[in-house]
């Protein structure tokens, strides 16, 4: 039976270690413990370009855009990080039962978002409640491991209650994330991958598109200051 040189060194890796455990413990000291990285640790190092596509089914600019690209840009980070100090301010208390039902504390998935995701709306519907949109992504997920970064494409709706004060419009600008709430009064009913293989994906959710613009800024990107801009009546909804 041959062995591959990884596997070997594998091997040695674990001899190493059983040799240094058992030292230890005859010596009867105790090896110090690598402290676990603190969920806000987890936050400040993860970074993602987030670049949006503007389509006749949303508007990035918009009211229903803010709270669609936040939502959808702090899922994406719960779903990489699982913590909560890593979510855009008023996600958590937006999403109501959603994040509660969805998300449980716990260790980091053991994938997550590589450099950058490209975000293009589909369509747009009306329900009786609110809205719906559906979005679909592209980018590269990388596993917590040496192995390579692995291209994604997948298909997400959410389901938004569009009652009380509306999330501020143009927030546009050259930070990654907001520093202030992007939800407004609306609320987040749903977020859910309706597929993971698009047949016939956009032009924009596409693999030669993504290699095109991986490197782009992000678009329209997040105000830098807190301090909301005013809205105006004449801009998309």
């Amino acid at each position: 039976m041959t062995f591959s040189r990884a596997a070997a060194s594998r091997r040695l890796v674990l001899f190493a270690t059983i040799v240094v455990m058992f030292l230890t413990a005859s010596c009867g000291d105790k090896m110090p413990k690598e402290p676990d990285p603190s969920p806000t640790s987890i936050a400040n190092s993860y970074r993602v370009s987030h670049k949006w596509i503007s389509t006749e089914a949303l508007r990035p600019e918009s009211a229903e855009g803010s709270i669609v690209r936040a939502a959808l840009e702090s899922d994406e980070i719960l779903i990489s990080t699982v913590a909560r100090e890593a979510q855009y301010p008023g996600f958590i208390a937006a999403s109501d039962q959603y994040y509660e039902n969805s998300h449980t504390p716990g260790d980091p998935y053991d994938n997550q978002f590589a450099g950058a995701v490209i975000f293009t709306p589909t369509e747009r519907q009306v329900l009786a409640s609110g809205l719906a949109f559906t979005v679909c992504m592209v980018g590269r997920v990388q596993a917590k491991t040496d192995r390579p970064q692995n291209l994604f494409q997948f298909v997400s709706r959410i389901e938004i209650a569009t009652t009380g004060t509306p999330p501020p419009r143009n927030q546009v600008g050259s930070a990654d994330r907001p520093s202030s709430n992007m939800f407004g009064d609306w609320r987040i009913r749903d977020i859910k991958l309706v597929d993971n293989h698009p047949a016939t994906p956009p032009l924009t959710c596409q693999p030669a598109f993504y290699e095109q613009h991986k490197n782009d800024p992000a678009s329209p990107g997040w105000p830098t200051s807190p301090e909301l801009p005013p809205s105006s009546s004449t801009e998309p909804r």
